[in-house]
């Protein structure tokens, strides 16, 4: 007979056990490995599509707009008139010029066109004659503006002619061609390094430190226009908010050292702002703010969510680009059919827009975003809802940060809605802020926070233009010859929507 021994099947079990969990750890560190390579396969390809694909976030239609909508459907510069003659009899301290220090014996080259203006009064015999030269541009070409005043013998005692004051204290150059300088910089984007070498070609001698004392000597003349324009801007109810860097030189120690600095953009319907500053904190921009009441539309910027905290009677509104640029972003990492989803629906609400702005006739903005538009957020909002609650959903992807950041500001996103004075986006202010974006790849940085200053004034008046439909160079012409003798009182009639209503000298 076989004797059976008895097993003991304790040891078994728990090395069963101990396999089993081991198991599972492994499985759920293959999980967590392979989400975090989908992690960094979504980001490269995202990065490589930025670099090598399309910028452009414009998609072809895929369905008719019925499905998704729910419904069918080379002058030559003028002459000037001569100016009073006056005798001077006093003596005054020389101001400093804004040039700095000038070659000596500056001499215009003989090719550039001379335009001459001849100051004669009075009776008497001329004995002499001065001339004094001042270079002066118009968009075509450099040219020379020579005074030549007569010197006359009168009752025995020499008479000349006095000048017409001038707008700023220069040497050498015309007030025509201080505008040339700024037009050049803020709105065609040549550094003042490549101005300077252009005048060398043209044999002028005119330094960078010259260019750059015009520039700052201007802005500064022309800022009490843009305090103006900020107070109308802020004095507004609807504001547009963006922010964009730059960098900007300064010297501690006897060291010149380059940090990153922002320009504040606001823009409203009496123009645009830009404000320097050091950082893009809260303390930066709420003095600005805090006096503004009603509707501010900007991007998801955590300052502007603690505004809005601080001062309820600001009401945030939301920039759908911005959500928009969260969905294409995931479509470029990881061509999620979800992703392409939702663009179908923040592209139906554009198509609402566009039917709006494509009306022959003034249509009722209220109804159509209320029948339609509605219809859309409210179908979105389950949508993203749902895909939100998917278990399988991973947060730190792509798709999933722009749900999150879609759902987290879906208040202000739909506010356009409700209100007709409202726009979708706030692309409008992103638009002004792009020839900042073209200038500092040209020009690169501000060589000091004074600089800087001068930048912010010189581009706000200069978007402040383009908005009121204004040629810059113009309105810089007649404002700075204005400015001198215009009541200080009356400022706010020189920002640009206002000034294009001011009669001119002809």
């Amino acid at each position: 007979m076989v004797e059976i021994l008895p097993v003991d099947l304790t040891s078994s079990h728990l090395e069963i056990l101990r396999y089993r969990a081991e198991v599972v750890n492994q499985r759920t560190e293959i999980t967590k490995l392979e989400r975090e390579v989908e992690y960094f396969k979504e980001r490269l390809a995202l990065t490589l599509a930025k670099i090598f694909g399309r910028s452009s976030e414009k998609r072809a239609a895929e369905v008719s707009p019925a499905q998704m909508l729910l419904f069918s459907s080379s002058e030559e510069p003028a002459e000037e008139s001569p100016a009073n003659t006056e005798q001077v009899s006093y003596s005054r301290s020389k101001r400093q010029s804004l040039e700095g220090k000038v070659p000596s014996g500056v001499r215009f080259p003989d090719h550039l066109p001379r335009v001459d203006k001849i100051i004669d009064e009075g009776e008497g015999v001329v004995i002499s004659q001065k001339v004094s030269e001042r270079l002066a541009a118009h968009p075509n070409a450099f040219y020379v503006k020579r005074t030549i005043r007569k010197t006359r013998k009168v009752g025995g005692v020499p008479v000349t002619p006095g000048l017409a004051p001038e707008v700023i204290e220069t040497k050498t150059v015309d007030l025509s061609f201080l505008v040339y300088v700024i037009i050049a910089k803020y709105v065609w984007h040549l550094p003042l390094y490549r101005q300077e070498q252009i005048l060398k070609s043209q044999q002028i001698r005119l330094s960078r430190d010259s260019l750059i004392r015009y520039v700052i000597g201007v802005a500064s003349l022309l800022k009490p226009i843009y305090v103006a324009v900020g107070v109308e801007l802020f004095s507004g109810n609807h504001l547009f908010g963006d922010e964009t860097p730059v960098m900007v030189g300064s010297t501690k120690n006897g060291i010149k050292k380059f940090e990153q600095a922002w320009f504040w953009t606001f823009l409203g319907e009496s123009g645009c702002a830009f404000y320097h500053s050091p950082s893009r904190a809260y303390k930066e921009v709420e003095p600005l703010i805090k006096s503004f009441r009603g509707h501010f539309q900007s991007d998801g910027y955590k300052v502007y969510d603690k505004m809005a905290k601080a001062y309820p009677e600001i009401t945030l509104v939301g920039c759908w680009a911005h959500s928009r640029r969260k969905f294409v972003d995931a479509e470029k990492g990881s061509n999620a059919p979800e992703a392409k989803q939702a663009l179908r629906y923040i592209r139906a609400l554009y198509r609402v827009e566009a039917r709006i702005r494509e009306a022959k006739q003034p249509p009722d903005i209220l109804k159509l975003r209320q029948r339609f538009s509605s219809k859309i957020l409210k179908l979105f909002h389950k949508w993203l809802k749902a895909k939100a609650s998917d278990p399988n959903l991973l947060p730190k992807t792509l798709f999933g940060t722009a749900v999150r950041y879609t759902l987290k500001r879906w208040e202000p996103l739909c506010c356009f809605v409700s209100n007709p004075k409202l726009t979708i986006d706030s692309n409008a202010v992103e638009r002004e802020i792009r020839p900042v974006a073209l200038g500092k790849k040209n020009w690169l940085f501000c060589a000091s926070e004074e600089g800087a200053e001068a930048s912010a004034i010189l581009y706000s008046l200069i978007a402040s233009c383009r908005l009121a439909n204004v040629d810059p160079a113009t309105y810089l012409f007649d404002v700075l010859e204005r400015i001198s003798h215009h009541p200080a009182s009356k400022v706010k009639e020189l920002i640009p929507v206002n000034w294009k209503n001011i009669p001119k000298n002809i």
